[in-house]
């Protein structure tokens, strides 16, 4: 199989653990209408359409080390899937999103659920716009919660040994703190003005190099693999999640991202992306104001928007980001050699990998 019939053929497979994983909870209180909706709506959003850069990771790395059978660990593998889509939930509610991957937030779906279930009334509340809205947010926590309490589940549920099973329980843990770091500094550098390259590239680190690395670690677990090993590997892939969000800030500016939002969402958002990070360092003083008072604006018209987006490409912005993209490229590239004759059949398809997440228009 070549890279792409190898990356679908485990999508797929993933996605029926997925499924198989799901149909085999049991819970009494699933029949409570709110419970058995939640529950639903969970395994409904797990399965949107995606790549599953997780749980391949991870199982290419156990392939690199062990020519053990898969079928014993699939469960732990999916537990990474499990635990990405509980902090997309999160995000999407931090971010106020109601699209992700072209289909409906979690929150979004229990808002209009509300709506057709009890219809609008009044609300007087301190904090959401109506009931509606309050109920849609806190089920979304609640639906994140319990995705994350699935995680453990499902590795404790898991054939392996107890020794093994405490070390990936710890790494979830520690992932949980570098994942709320993470979002905490995204959060903080909305309203910050002083935000540089190297505060960029840490939250990343955190926010998304933390999960790719904990894929890699897990299956370094899994598989009993040589620790210097995995250190490289590990490396490898938080370079690639250097360039995993570069692009998802470029796509921002063309479809909006692989959420599937309006293009410019960022801009409205007030991200700190490395676009804007660039631009701010090259604006006079008055380029500067007027970006400023555009950028953060949830109700920047459409106009403006292209205003933003027109000056990243005038000031060098994305061919800047490209560049940097191109460059963490060639250094994860490097990285990977270190393993050249020294890894089962993965090489090829970490190889292949890099490349995909480069080229990457979605």
């Amino acid at each position: 199989m070549n890279f792409n019939q190898e990356l679908k053929f485990y999508q797929k497979i993933i996605n029926q653990q997925l499924k198989r994983f799901f149909g085999q909870l049991f819970f009494p209180e699933r029949g409570n209408l709110l419970v058995g909706k939640e529950l639903y709506f969970l395994e409904r959003f797990c399965l949107y359409p995606g790549k599953r850069i997780r749980p391949v990771l991870a199982i290419k790395t156990f392939q690199a080390f062990s020519n053990k059978n898969l079928n014993k660990f699939y469960q732990i593998f999916i537990a990474l899937e499990l635990y990405h889509s509980y902090t997309l939930i999160h995000d999407d509610i931090y971010d106020e999103d109601v699209i992700r991957r072209g289909k409906k937030t979690i929150h979004a779906l229990f808002e209009e659920w509300f709506d057709r279930r009890y219809q609008k009334f009044p609300y007087f509340g301190k904090i959401y716009k109506s009931t509606a809205s309050r109920f849609g947010v806190v089920s979304g926590f609640i639906g994140g919660k319990t995705l994350r309490a699935l995680v453990d589940l499902a590795i404790l549920h898991s054939k392996i040994d107890i020794k093994k099973k405490i070390k990936i329980l710890e790494i979830f843990n520690r992932q949980d703190f570098l994942d709320n770091f993470g979002q905490a500094e995204d959060l903080f550098f909305e309203k910050e003005k002083r935000i540089d390259e190297n505060d960029y590239f840490r939250m990343v680190k955190l926010k998304t190099g933390g999960l790719f690395r904990a894929s890699v670690c897990l299956a370094g677990i899994l598989s009993e693999a040589d620790e210097k090993k995995i250190k490289i590997l590990e490396d490898f892939v938080e370079r690639l999640a250097y360039i995993f969000q570069i692009k998802d800030d470029l796509l921002d500016l063309s479809i909006g991202g692989e959420k599937g939002r309006e293009k410019g969402s960022d801009i409205r958002n007030g991200k700190k992306t490395l676009l804007l990070i660039y631009s701010l360092k090259r604006a006079c003083k008055k380029q500067k104001t007027e970006m400023l008072k555009i950028i953060g604006n949830e109700k920047a018209s459409k106009k403006e928007v292209q205003k933003i987006i027109d000056f990243y490409h005038k000031s060098g912005a994305v061919d800047f980001c490209e560049k940097v993209a191109s460059e963490e490229l060639k250094k994860s590239l490097r990285i990977l050699e270190k393993l050249k004759g020294k890894i089962n059949n993965s090489y090829d398809f970490f190889e292949s990998f890099a490349y995909f997440m480069f080229k990457r228009n979605k």
